[in-house]
């Protein structure tokens, strides 16, 4: 199987594996990042929030799971927080770009 042939993880499915996973860890948020806009998850905002609104932007984004309460401060560099403890969960294309793939792929199927 070639890389073009393995199923893409969606951003939801990689999150929330993710929050599964880190369920001990008694305080995170989630942390996404484009060349146009950055938003973190908060009280009020979910994780579902967040990836909704990174593809209502239409730009890649990169997701990251960050130790600490959601108003700490901390760097940003090259798109990443600057967090020790922080977990890179991927790059997820654009909206357009995962549904042409997803047609390439269903081409490919049939």
């Amino acid at each position: 199987m070639s890389k073009d042939d393995q199923p893409t993880m969606t951003p939801f499915a990689l999150a929330e594996d993710a929050e599964k996973a880190e369920a001990g860890l008694k305080e995170f948020h989630f942390f996404a990042s484009s060349v146009a806009d950055w938003i973190v998850t908060t009280d009020t905002r979910t994780l579902p929030d967040l990836i909704v609104w990174m593809d209502k932007a239409g730009y890649p984004y990169s997701l990251w799971m960050v130790p600490g309460h959601w108003d700490t401060n901390y760097r940003i560099e090259w798109y990443a927080p600057q967090v020790e403890g922080a977990k890179y969960l991927g790059h997820f294309k654009a909206p357009k770009e995962r549904a042409a793939d997803r047609r390439k792929a269903e081409k490919k199927v049939a």
